[in-house]
């Protein structure tokens, strides 16, 4: 689940004249996920967004002729100088170019939170116990013997 709050003034006759922001605005973005690994959030931006050579030529058949790089959009290579072009996003000309010579979007910061499941939050609400979780053990060292890590005699 996405969703996003709009943050800033609108846009200055200033602004519009000289094609460049003023003031600061933008989109305050939350994502829920359930799987934060290989195929969360961090992989779509670290190995599609931010990728300079994806998608691979041979896997780019859905478009022929567009070269691969980072995401016009939300592809964000900091320090690195680029400019990008983006077709399709005139409906009377799908073939004109859209050159942008800055990021578009620009992530000013992050985090991870964890969310507890709704059967949880269920049993909290009904002031129910949680159960018990058994206390963290050690992993064995190789070959057996006293945990990695412990303290020697």
């Amino acid at each position: 689940m996405r969703a996003g709050i709009p943050y800033g003034p609108e846009v200055s006759t200033a602004e519009h004249e000289a094609q460049k922001t003023i003031d600061d605005r933008g989109l305050l973005f939350v994502s829920y996920q359930s799987v934060l690994g290989f195929f969360g959030f961090n992989f779509i931006q670290r190995f599609w967004a931010n990728a300079p050579a994806f998608p691979a030529a041979e896997a780019n058949s859905f478009d022929i002729g567009v070269p691969p790089g980072f995401d016009p959009i939300i592809g964000n290579a900091t320090g690195t100088v680029r400019t990008r072009v983006a077709t399709g996003t005139d409906a009377t000309f799908m073939g004109q170019e859209l050159v942008m010579k800055e990021d578009f979007v620009v992530a000013e910061g992050g985090e991870y939170f964890f969310i507890p499941p709704m059967k949880a939050i269920d049993m909290i609400s009904r002031g129910e116990s949680l159960p018990s979780l058994p206390p963290p053990t050690a992993p064995a060292a190789p070959g057996g013997g006293a945990p990695a890590g412990a303290p020697s005699a």
